[in-house]
């Protein structure tokens, strides 16, 4: 009878330590996606981050460039051609922040060390922190980081070439 008690309370043992192994796997995050170039929206012009290489640019000397959008928004692909035009003129790699549903959160650091004070279309008015990472997430975004800090920036649909083109040529010569 003891046998049977304790052969019983292995395999329950057992089995809870199989349980708890299945559930850890299930509870791991989907890696952070590279996102794939398409006609629309040619990503492979731009060094796409990853959450790591976007908190480093805090750490860097000199201006970087951050293109934050996601390719399937058809905002997106209008500044894309711009950005595109732009990042040609004046011979710099811009850097892609890949933002898209659940892998925004993967970017929460980088997006909280936006402080810059932004007006959108006269309407919308805050901190890139909170028009990008909020709840009602405002892209495309270009932030200007210069020296580990964000001196400017702009967001929403209507950026276009010039007022791109201004907003870089403050910073890159």
């Amino acid at each position: 009878m003891k046998k049977i008690c304790l052969y019983s309370l292995l395999m329950m043992l057992i089995g809870l330590m199989i349980t708890a192994c299945g559930k850890q796997k299930i509870e791991e995050e989907e890696p952070y996606p590279i996102e794939q170039p398409t006609a629309n929206f040619d990503n492979s012009v731009f060094k796409q981050l990853t959450k790591e290489e976007a908190l480093s640019l805090y750490d860097m000397e000199g201006t970087q460039i951050v293109f934050a959008c996601n390719g399937d928004s058809v905002n997106c692909q209008k500044v894309y051609k711009a950005v595109v035009q732009v990042q040609k003129e004046f011979d710099y790699t811009t850097n892609y922040l890949y933002i898209f549903g659940r892998f925004a959160k993967e970017f929460k650091d980088f997006i909280s060390k936006l402080d810059f004070y932004i007006e959108v279309n006269n309407s919308v008015s805050g901190e890139f922190s909170k028009l990008l990472g909020g709840t009602n997430t405002y892209y495309p975004a270009i932030i200007i980081i210069k020296d580990g800090k964000q001196v400017n920036g702009l967001i929403g649909n209507d950026i276009s070439y010039e007022n791109l083109k201004n907003l870089v040529s403050k910073y890159i010569q």
